[in-house]
């Protein structure tokens, strides 16, 4: 396992989930905790289910590719319905930032199908770098993007930050 990449997204993640308890405590933003929530969630599981995929992968040698770039791109889909659902579920309008959290989840689902194809498809393993760096970039922007709009948005109010 990359290393970089476990080190930044568990970072990502606490910075998140401090984001999040901040929110929690305004009482404001009901559309804004669920994409948090449900990101917070989704990359939690991913992280503790990546070792099982690659033990699975290992004997699976055969389909690791469509078990791994599949899997994940599964659990991304999963997220975007999670976050859709239970904004029908309980009425509430979409915020810019639960949208940018599913166009984000989108976009990993796209990183993901690109994988698969020049892995598994192409065989040329070309975009292997950027496979790994866009799934940390767009994992880790989602923590300056949350920052920045709820600030915006007077949901995270910090002192020495002004409008």
């Amino acid at each position: 396992m990359w290393s970089p990449g476990i080190i930044f997204s568990w970072l990502a993640l606490v910075i998140v989930a401090g984001q999040l308890l901040l929110l929690l405590r305004a009482g404001k933003g009901h559309s804004e905790k669920v994409a948090i929530s449900v990101w917070l969630v989704m990359n939690i599981l991913m992280l503790l289910l990546t070792p099982l995929i690659y033990e699975i992968c290992a004997v699976y040698i055969r389909y690791s590719y469509v078990i791994w770039y599949s899997f994940w791109a599964l659990l991304n889909v999963l997220s975007i319905f999670s976050i859709y659902l239970i904004h029908v579920r309980f009425k509430l309008p979409t915020s810019k930032l639960a949208a940018y959290i599913s166009l984000s989840f989108l976009a990993l689902t796209v990183v993901q199908a690109c994988g698969f194809l020049d892995r598994a498809i192409f065989e040329t393993k070309v975009l292997d770098d950027v496979y790994r760096f866009l799934i940390l970039s767009i994992n880790f922007a989602v923590v300056p993007t949350i920052f920045m709009r709820l600030h915006r948005d007077g949901l995270l109010t910090v002192k020495g930050i002004f409008k």
